[in-house]
């Protein structure tokens, strides 16, 4: 089955997820408006009826989320202003389906095939499963009878979700009407992202690699430490010459390393430099040992494994990428990580931290493989965008009207008290 949609329904997410409640909630005796009375509509010419939004059509999803909550008193300190959120989100999700489905009617995508259909109703009896599976644990819980059959359970769970979908005014039809809206939806979304070309993303990875080459030319920190969204620079372009170093770390003793950067901070790099070179002596005998098992024949893999002290060592299997010039590394590790000559070769250097065994392991590559994922993930943001600026669209053509006292909701684009006191003292 398709992804189900997540913005749709904040209602039906809580339900799958919501705290496992079982008190009876009561919603004070706040006057609420008639069911019948609309509290969103668009204030386009001449939109279909069914785009308006019912006081029942938000009060069911807000309702079954105290009634799931375990909320008795949702002005109650604590709640109210979470509260007024989900509010918030309720009718904006409503508001937001409405204008999906309108457009997935306009395109001809929203009629559900009969294998979409098949579909729902398997995962809505999954669902209706899971909810009476769980709901039935915590009934059972509640009970003093301690020996209840799995069938018992399940019994116990089946009325309990009754309950809260009636505390809620719904049925559990509500499910499957959920379920139906968020494929339509998803539909829509095909529909509109069927439009963006894959070639669209590998022009924009080969715009990335040209700005990246760029950068490394004028600033090379900027290019070590930038990139598209998640992406770093170094993901998807690197300079001739870069490398990847595998290393064996013997690290000083924390006290040891304490007191280096201690008088480094003081100033004081002569004694610094002169207590690591002490240091690194002491491990002398140590690296010898390392350097002679790898010359006889010891892979450097199976060297990092029996010595080295560098937890960083595990997330690059591969070795660390060191770009000609680069700033990432400290300079010791950054000059030494050039020294070898051809792969394979090794060298050693001293740093703040401790002795460094390094093995120029292998040319820094970007395969080929992992271009095509960067375009992929590339090709996915270009159509969320495109969706997203679609549906910006049809928002602004809507452009619905809350009733924001109705809803008890702060309206957003009332006049503030800050800017009236301003007003006032100005007059």
């Amino acid at each position: 089955m398709k992804k189900l949609n997540k913005i749709i329904s904040a209602g039906l997410a809580v339900a799958l997820a919501g705290t496992l409640c079982g008190c009876s909630v009561e919603f004070g005796t706040r006057k609420e408006p008639a069911k019948s009375a609309v509290v969103a509509h668009p204030t386009s010419a001449d939109y279909p009826e069914e785009m308006d939004i019912k006081y029942e059509d938000f009060s069911k999803e807000y309702k079954l989320l105290l009634v799931n909550n375990n909320i008795l008193d949702d002005q109650a300190e604590g709640y109210a202003a979470a509260c007024e959120q989900q509010r918030y989100t309720i009718i904006q999700t409503l508001i937001n389906e409405r204008i999906l489905h309108q457009k997935a009617k306009e395109f001809g995508v929203y009629e559900l095939s009969e294998e979409d259909k098949q579909s729902i109703e398997t995962e809505y009896q999954d669902t209706i499963d899971q909810l009476e599976t769980r709901l039935g644990e915590y009934a059972a819980a509640q009970t003093s009878d301690t020996e209840l059959s799995d069938e018992e359970k399940k019994e116990l769970g089946a009325k309990e979700l009754d309950k809260r979908l009636e505390q809620a005014g719904m049925e559990r039809e509500y499910f499957r009407t959920m379920m139906e809206s968020s494929l339509i939806i998803t539909n829509l979304e095909d529909y509109v992202i069927a439009g963006v070309e894959r070639s669209k993303a590998e022009e924009k990875l080969k715009e990335l690699q040209n700005t990246a080459e760029e950068l490394y030319k004028s600033n090379k920190a900027m290019y070590e430490n930038s990139g598209y969204g998640q992406i770093p620079y170094t993901d998807m372009w690197l300079p001739s010459g870069a490398r990847k170093i595998k290393h064996v770390l013997l690290s000083f003793d924390s006290e040891t390393q304490t007191e280096i950067r201690s008088l480094r901070s003081e100033g004081k790099d002569d004694e610094a430099d002169k207590l690591r070179d002490e240091s690194a002596e002491k491990l002398k005998e140590k690296r010898e040992e390392i350097e002679k098992k790898y010359d006889d024949g010891t892979s450097i893999d199976d060297l990092i494994s029996e010595y080295n002290t560098d937890p960083g060592v595990s997330t690059y299997p591969d070795g660390y990428t060191v770009i000609p010039d680069g700033t990432t590394f400290v300079e010791e590790f950054q000059t030494a990580a050039f020294v070898p000559e051809k792969i394979g070769d090794r060298t050693f250097c001293v740093t703040d931290y401790g002795v460094h065994i390094m093995v120029y392991a292998a040319d820094a590559k970007i395969s080929d493989s992992s271009l095509e994922s960067i375009a992929d993930e590339i090709y996915t943001d270009l159509q969320a965008e495109e969706f997203s600026t679609k549906m910006s669209e049809w928002s602004d053509e809507y452009a619905y009207e809350i009733d924001y006292d109705a809803l008890r909701l702060t309206d957003p684009n009332a006049p503030s008290d800050t800017a009236e006191d301003e007003s006032s003292n100005a007059e």
